[in-house]
């Protein structure tokens, strides 16, 4: 299956691919396609706080910016993995900065999972 090999937020939850669901990129709502290049994984979590959202506005610039596309954006241009301990998700760009807060990404249970999953030895990425 062709969803199952995008990589979508990198969450914590991504990881957990029995918990992943099959997401819209672009919502129908918005206009998007129902075919494969309009899908993708992502966690619950996500999913449910991205909703019908494509966009957001960047508290840098107050401009509006789109949300992480994992079909055209690269993760490391947009992300980052905090300091030394890497629970909290930086965004390096509008993108990211919008990305985060829409999806909640750092949201109290994401940070503790990741913790979890890094004292398990297991990749957050």
């Amino acid at each position: 299956m062709a969803v199952a090999n995008i990589a979508a937020f990198r969450s914590a939850g991504k990881l957990l691919r029995s918990r992943s669901i099959t997401s819209f990129i672009i919502p129908r709502t918005a206009g998007g396609e129902t075919d494969a290049a309009n899908l993708a994984l992502a966690c619950p979590h996500c999913n449910g706080h991205k909703w019908a959202h494509c966009n957001g506005v960047d508290p840098t610039s107050g401009e509006a910016a789109p949300l992480f596309n994992p079909r055209v954006h690269l993760w490391a241009e947009h992300f980052r993995w905090s300091g030394n301990d890497g629970k909290l998700l930086e965004g390096l760009s509008a993108t990211g900065r919008v990305t985060i807060p829409r999806l909640q990404m750092n949201h109290p249970a994401m940070v503790e999972m990741r913790r979890l999953l890094r004292e398990l030895g297991l990749p957050i990425e």
